[in-house]
């Protein structure tokens, strides 16, 4: 399977999933002007990859600001993986990044530690 690469744009985060690391990063701002268009392959990419996913699967996000429908997205996505977590098929840990002084980024991060059943690791970076 090959590793899935999008760049950022002006209103879309960088992706970048590696299948054989198990390592699946976002970085940037999620404002995308269709959100279902933009998602869609990534779900396809994540639902491929958890077919065989590996051993431990890493969420490493790092957002500066996404909207209320790349939440949605985002939400379907981590419960995707935690899905395979919660059967037992790779082990999931996500990595939330937030600047020091975004408490908005902050509290989203604690959202995501309340909404999923899995370890949620808050790393405060200064910005």
């Amino acid at each position: 399977m090959e590793s899935l690469l999008i760049e950022a744009g002006n209103n879309t985060p960088m992706l970048h999933f590696s299948p054989d690391s198990g390592i699946l990063v976002f970085r940037g701002k999620s404002i995308p002007e269709n959100t279902l268009k933009f998602y869609s392959p990534v779900k396809a990419w994540v639902t491929e990859y958890l077919q065989q996913p590996a051993s431990e699967t890493v969420l490493d996000v790092y957002l500066e600001y996404f909207n209320t429908s790349s939440a949605k997205m985002l939400i379907e996505l981590f419960k995707q993986v935690q899905e395979a977590h919660l059967a037992g098929r790779t082990v999931m840990r996500m990595v939330w990044r937030y600047e020091t002084a975004d408490l908005d980024m902050q509290e989203a991060g604690e959202d995501m530690k309340n909404l999923l059943k899995v370890d949620v690791e808050m790393v405060s970076v200064e910005g």
